[in-house]
């Protein structure tokens, strides 16, 4: 990708996508279009996004390629057209992408809503006032509202106010017991919310559906990153794409931002430097004067060049995010709280330990090994106690920069009390630190007791 990326907007995703999974298969296009029926010719045009998939094609390409869904949501997706309305004279138009959105979830895959393990932590995690971490109220920004009723979202019609005052809480309520129980699986119950977002944004009785729609993009953000930790590429992507058209309809640069930030570090996931680059400068090109914008965008194109091993353009934005990073104010600590004080640290320093690991990696600079394992340190010291799965993650990170400064005793003594736990998180970027955790030990070090103590924990011994 080059410039500012765009994304399950059009057959582009799609085809990008279907070309992902035929190479990940080892299959040509010719091999491909013989198992689905179609001349070789017809699946270019596909990959090429220049021809709409014909119904049927996404299911089977599916089963063929083993991608567990995700062509067909995202086609899902894309043919589902909007209804239009007409509005009232000075009114954003919110109400475009309403009926988008990835397909609902199986009947297996449904949560109960009235699950008393997650109502419970919804309540324990619910604010009592807005704006909550740094979640503005959509129809009274930052001035204080209260928030009433029961941790639910409001079923029905938009009824007023205090309806959307609770699903601003209930939101809030959602992300944080994302960010403090590691097994929490919230994927289903985010989206049921999200719809009824969505159906507000549709009712054309609703008084302004701006505020909504502004709430629903917020929304969009975690429903797509819970996507994403399952693996789901493809809903989570398709959810951030309307994130981002209701964040642009309704001039939301703080939650425009945010979203980009997500999509850099899901590009980083499959291993896309360019596009991870993409979307990290689109990031900060949309930081209208917000220092906290540049510096998380800062982190991100650091770790983009990281992963080229360009140490020079890595090594500049990490420096320029410590300085905007110490320059934070009031605004900065309103808008994004989870960037400043002991979490803000964690955050800046987890992100530097990966970049410069990424880059030791690939230049074998002792040197660069050595500063990813001081920032590491500072980071899983740092991390506020309750967010148990960043507690995980930079368990992981410090252990693999152990691993990578080698010091392969200290990595598997770092990490043993944690592989359980990290296991079973069903997280991709847990997995992905323990993964390659696992290949440092492995390539290195297969023949010490220590690389074997760490398989056998995890159940699978070296041969």
């Amino acid at each position: 990708m080059s410039g500012t990326p765009s994304i399950a907007t059009s057959w582009a995703e799609f085809g990008h996508r279907l070309r992902f999974w035929r190479r990940s298969s080892g299959l040509t296009q010719a091999q491909l279009g013989l198992r689905l029926g179609y001349h070789h010719s017809h699946i270019s045009r596909i990959e090429k996004g220049l021809r709409e998939p014909p119904a049927g094609l996404p299911t089977r390409a599916d089963r063929v390629l083993g991608t567990e869904g995700e062509l067909n949501a995202i086609w899902t997706t894309l043919t589902a057209r909007p209804r239009q309305h007409t509005h009232a004279p000075g009114r954003a138009d919110a109400t475009g992408p309403a009926r988008a959105g990835p397909a609902a979830p199986d009947r297996a895959e449904a949560a109960d809503p009235a699950d008393p393990g997650l109502v419970a932590s919804l309540i324990a995690c619910r604010p009592a006032t807005l704006p909550a971490d740094g979640l503005p109220c959509p129809l009274h920004d930052r001035h204080g509202c209260a928030v009433p009723g029961t941790p639910h979202a409001p079923a029905g019609e938009w009824r007023d106010a205090d309806a959307v005052h609770e699903m601003t809480a209930l939101l809030a309520a959602y992300t944080r017991v994302h960010s403090r129980h590691a097994a929490a699986d919230l994927a289903v119950p985010v989206e049921r919310s999200l719809r009824t977002l969505m159906r507000w944004i549709e009712d054309a009785r609703s008084p302004d559906r701006t505020a909504p729609a502004r709430l629903a993009a917020r929304y969009a953000q975690l429903a797509g990153w819970l996507r994403v930790q399952r693996g789901q590429h493809g809903p989570g992507l398709a959810w951030y794409g309307l994130g981002l058209r209701w964040a642009d309809l309704t001039g939301d640069t703080e939650a425009r931002a945010a979203l980009l930030g997500d999509l850099s570090m899901v590009a980083r996931l499959v291993r896309d430097a360019r596009a991870a680059l993409g979307y990290a400068r689109a990031m900060a090109a949309s930081a209208h004067g917000r220092a906290w914008v540049l510096t998380a965008a800062g982190l991100h194109e650091a770790r983009a060049h990281a992963m080229t091993g360009d140490a020079a353009r890595t090594d500049r934005h990490l420096a320029q995010a410590r300085t905007r990073f110490a320059r934070l104010d009031a605004r900065d600590a309103a808008e994004a709280p989870w960037l400043t004080g002991e979490e803000g640290v964690a955050r800046v320093e987890a992100a530097t330990a990966a970049a410069l690991r990424d880059l030791a990696l690939l230049t074998g600079e002792p040197v660069t090994a050595r500063r990813a394992l001081s920032a590491a340190q500072t980071a899983a010291a740092r991390v506020p106690g309750p967010m148990r799965p960043a507690h995980l993650l930079l368990t992981l990170r410090l252990a693999d920069v152990y691993a990578c400064a080698g010091q392969p005793d200290a990595a598997v003594a770092t990490a043993r009390f944690v592989l359980a736990e990290a296991a079973g998180a069903g997280r991709a970027t847990i997995d992905r630190e323990l993964r390659g955790l696992r290949t440092r030990l492995g390539v290195r070090w297969a023949a010490l007791p220590e690389a074997r103590e760490l398989d056998l924990r995890l159940g699978h011994p070296h041969p």
